[in-house]
């Protein structure tokens, strides 16, 4: 992100001002004085250690009507538009209004998408930071509703951060994307800010000073009636830190990400965004990300149409009334559905009980038990916790199984017709804690490994019934179905194999399967993308072959859609409650 001076006083943001290189920033006077900013910068919970003197104004399109006026001072804004003008907009509609922003996935099982990579980051993990000011999302069953005109949305960045450092999202409506002008403030008739509220609370004293009176997705940091934490300032809207791994006191029940996910649970006015997309980046002690070029579309398990922005910038873009997962300074992206107004985001303090009861189609809802234990086994000496997920549309009666293992062309010896020990085309599994009285259950039982072969020798039978090879559970990630899992972040109609495997069968790390729907219904050939979406670093995304299976990576998260080559990979932890 470069910054462009103007040579402009505050008094000359009242005229419009035009920049002398590239329209990239420029800057409002903020009236932070040497003294305060040296103040700041000795805290430690510095958000800025460089004098910011000016802000960024761009050029937008009117948008929306508001109705909530407000301004503020503001630090240092990521724009492309550097027109400023003042006065009022009356924000005229230029982009239509966005329609049911909250939809469930249907079945994209006809669907194929092609995404890019993801760059050559590497998304490392990182040791979380316990300070007492680092709090996470707090606690209710069920989260305060959005009020009407409002869409709860999500916003997940990855960062890597140091001790006493805060994460800060700023963001609306890039200039190049409207037409009109901005305004220089956080101001409701401002076409390039998006209106919000923060959906919950937290027990980090930070958030939640910095989250009072924050009203807008703004290019500005601290607004007038934000709230100021041990005399500092925010600078943007604030977030919180999370992570995926169920023993932390940052866990939180929409990542399944992994480590240093800040989050930004709010409530959007997806009226003010551009056909439902808004922008971001993420600032830390004033520094903003980089420019970055979106892959698109996104990961995740929203419509195609609602992972595919509408248009190409260098921010990040999200969808308003989604859960939007993003990597600082990176172009991957994952858009996700979610029950967004039902889902509960319990406390990190206090993972819930999230085992799957498995009443799926063609199951009987009385025959299953929800665990009450929070940490599901952990796997024996020598295997590796492994989870499969794949969507599938099935009708009432049908189950869906994964027949896999090693591809015959990359193994050393010849694959066996039949499951052993020593036929190197089978990579050896148990289950981990199926839930009772479940076809999952029954099923698991006996089936020692990931095979192209269906039933083993001494599998499990439910209701006399075979299986037609390793078997997987019916999820959702609706919490008020008994089929919810916490590992299902997509959707409905995700199946679910929670394994331990032996990763030194597999090819350096990675296995192969296909899907069977009951009745050996076999998945149709597909071809992968390169590298697939998710938090698993770049290596362990991008797979060292291609196949006509899906290919997946022993110790991680798969995620993959039947009959498409859209996959992601995410961290997984053994202690994570997730089945």
């Amino acid at each position: 992100m470069s910054s462009i001076g103007t040579e402009s006083s505050t008094d000359a943001i009242n005229s419009k001002t035009t920049p002398k290189s590239r329209p990239n920033s420029t800057s409002i006077d903020t009236g932070v004085t040497a003294d305060t900013l040296s103040s700041i910068s000795s805290n430690t919970g510095s958000l800025s250690s460089t004098p910011m003197s000016k802000a960024t104004v761009m050029s937008v399109n009117p948008g929306f009507n508001s109705t909530t006026p407000n301004t503020g001072n503001f630090s240092s804004p990521p724009l492309d538009k550097t027109t400023v003008s003042s006065g009022s907009s009356s924000r005229a509609v230029t982009t239509s209004v966005v329609g049911s922003l909250g939809s469930t996935v249907g079945s994209p099982s006809n669907t194929t998408l092609t995404t890019g990579s993801a760059g050559d980051t590497t998304i490392s993990t990182a040791t979380e930071h316990p300070s007492t000011s680092v709090g996470t999302i707090a606690t209710a069953a069920t989260p305060s509703p959005c009020r009407e005109g409002y869409n709860r949305t999500i916003i997940f960045i990855k960062a890597e951060t140091t001790p006493g450092q805060k994460v800060f999202f700023c963001g609306g409506i890039d200039g190049n994307h409207v037409t009109g002008r901005c305004l220089s403030n956080a101001d409701a008739r401002n076409p390039c800010v998006i209106a919000i509220e923060h959906s919950e609370t937290s027990n980090d004293p930070a958030y939640v000073k910095w989250s009072t009176g924050d009203n807008f997705l703004d290019w500005y940091g601290a607004e007038s009636s934000q709230g100021r934490y041990t005399g500092i300032s925010a600078s943007g809207t604030p977030s919180v830190i999370t992570t995926n791994r169920s023993h932390s006191p940052y866990w939180h029940v929409l990542n399944t990400f992994g480590e240093n996910y800040w989050m930004a649970d709010l409530c959007m006015n997806c009226n003010d965004t551009v056909s439902g997309w808004f922008e971001v980046k993420s600032v830390i002690n004033g520094s903003w990300g980089n420019d970055i070029s979106q892959i698109s579309p996104c990961g995740g398990s929203a419509p195609l149409s609602e992972r595919s922005p509408v248009f190409t910038g260098t921010n990040h873009i999200g969808r308003c009334g989604k859960v939007n997962a993003f990597i600082r300074n990176d172009a991957s992206c994952i858009i996700n559905d979610v029950d967004l107004h039902n889902q509960p985001t319990p406390s990190a303090m206090q993972p819930t009980t999230a085992y799957d009861t498995t009443v799926g189609p063609g199951e009987n809802s009385t025959t299953n038990e929800i665990s009450t234990t929070t940490r599901a086994p952990s796997c024996p000496t020598g295997l590796t916790r492994t989870v499969i997920m794949i969507q599938s549309s099935t009708s009432f009666g049908q189950n869906v199984f994964v027949r896999g293992g090693n591809e015959h062309t990359r193994v050393t010896g010849r694959c066996q017709s039949s499951v052993s020990a020593n036929n190197p085309c089978c990579v050896r599994i148990t289950h981990r804690d199926p839930p009772t009285n479940s076809p999952y259950a029954a099923w698991a039982v006996g089936d020692n490994y990931l095979d192209w072969y269906g039933p083993e020798r001494g599998q499990g039978q439910y209701q006399d019934k075979n299986a037609d090879g390793s078997p997987t559970m019916w999820t959702t990630n609706d919490n008020r179905s008994a089929s919810w899992n916490a590992l299902n972040t997509f959707g409905a109609n995700y199946w679910l194999a929670d394994m331990c495997m032996n990763c030194s069968q597999t090819v350096s790390g990675w296995f192969e399967f296909k899907s069977v729907i009951t009745g050996s219904q076999w998945e149709g050939n597909i071809n992968q993308i390169g590298t697939c979406n998710g938090s698993a670093d770049v290596t362990k995304r991008t797979a060292p072959f291609t196949s006509g299976n899906h290919i997946g990576y022993c110790g991680r998260l798969n995620v993959f859609i039947r009959d498409s080559g859209v996959c992601t990979i995410n961290d997984l932890y053994e202690d994570f409650a997730g089945t």
